[in-house]
């Protein structure tokens, strides 16, 4: 019998696989696999330009949308802190401490005016600051502000159509008054003018409904306005309510065909026939037909922010309120809000819908409204 030596072949020995070695890991086959390389057939070449464009336009949507995004978190985080400070000055009035009533006539000439809590708490952040705005129970809620120049014929409204209260760069841009309005004006406790009979306030209709993105809701449900008829604005000094009686579009770009209504460009008015004129151009216009009276002397807010009703993308949104009259009940008119059966469309809107807009059914405010 012969032994098994311990290195001896057997039959029955499994034999050894050869190990293979694995290819070292190199950023050059990465890069070869990736883009054209010296070798590549041309549907080979053309296969890879179009992964790499294709990645190329995933990256940089993926960036703008993450870019976006972040955005809107730090204008939460930003506008938040102002809230708080917002929230908190309301909570420290007095329980039962009105507002003063607005001056009217030639009594602004005398009235003695001192910072309020949202000035004293604000100012120091912005010195454009100029007042508060807000819709109970809704997103609107931010400090106006209000860039002006040593020329008082520069248009500085452009100025935060992109930054926010800390003017810092922000896609939802920031609240701000028209630069051609005067609003509490004031020079060592006295007005040193009237307000304007008209204010202008733009923002940014933003998809997430911050800034102004809100106010499609008046147009989406006739019902949110009578959950939703009053805007309160504040300026450094007072407080003022606004009753709101229109919510229309208008075209941004169509200054004189009939359809047009360049309702930014009018600040003051004259004498009473243009005053109505200017009410009544609203009225035409508005969704939501209502009880609210409007009569010469009110002054007005007009608020101002994009609409997507028109596809050339001009619309406007134009949400206008009036002030509430000392001794008036806020809500008065405002109960029965209901959808407008007669309204003028700017002429964009046209091209795709029938006109059925009928003067004879108009009835205009004014002493003359039969």
């Amino acid at each position: 019998m012969t032994a098994n030596t311990p290195g001896a072949n057997s039959p029955t020995q499994t034999k050894k696989k050869k190990k293979t070695r694995r290819k070292p890991f190199s950023f050059v086959d990465v890069l070869r696999y990736i883009f054209p390389w010296r070798g590549d057939s041309w549907l080979e070449a053309v296969r890879k330009l179009i992964f790499v464009a294709a990645m190329s336009v995933f990256s940089v949507c993926l960036y703008l949308i993450g870019d976006y995004y972040y955005g809107l978190y730090k204008d939460r985080k930003a506008y938040g802190s102002i809230q708080n400070i917002y929230d908190e000055t309301r909570r420290n009035r007095h329980a039962g401490e009105e507002d003063p009533a607005p001056v009217s006539g030639e009594d602004w000439v005398t009235e003695y005016l001192e910072y309020n809590d949202i000035a004293k708490k604000l100012l120091d952040k912005n010195s454009d600051l100029v007042g508060y705005i807000s819709i109970e129970n809704t997103p609107v809620s931010y400090p106006v502000v209000q860039k002006k120049s040593m020329d008082p014929n520069f248009n500085t409204n452009d100025y935060y159509l992109y930054r926010d209260f800390f003017q810092n760069h922000s896609d939802s841009g920031c609240i701000f008054m028209d630069f051609r309005c005067v609003f509490d004006d004031v020079f060592d406790h006295i007005r040193v003018a009237p307000n304007s009979e008209n204010l202008l306030i733009y923002g940014h209709n933003m998809k997430n409904e911050s800034m102004f993105g809100s106010l499609r809701n008046y147009m989406r449900d006739y019902s949110y306005y009578s959950k939703h008829p009053l805007v309160t604005l504040s300026s450094l000094y007072e407080t003022y309510t606004y009753k709101i009686f229109a919510v229309f579009v208008v075209d941004g770009e169509d200054y004189t065909s009939p359809y047009a209504f360049n309702c930014w460009n009018t600040l003051n008015f004259s004498e009473e026939s243009d005053f109505y004129d200017y009410v009544n151009k609203a009225k035409m216009r508005n969704i939501i037909s209502n009880d609210v009276d409007v009569t010469y002397g009110d002054q007005l807010l007009t608020l101002y922010t994009c609409s997507t009703l028109l596809d050339n993308k001009t619309g406007k949104l134009i949400v206008m309120g009036r002030l509430v009259r000392p001794g008036e009940d806020p809500l008065e008119g405002t109960e029965n809000g209901r959808l407008n059966d007669n309204i003028l469309y700017p002429k964009a809107y046209y091209r795709y819908h029938k006109e059925t807009y009928d003067p004879k059914k108009f009835v205009p405010y004014g002493p003359n409204n039969s």
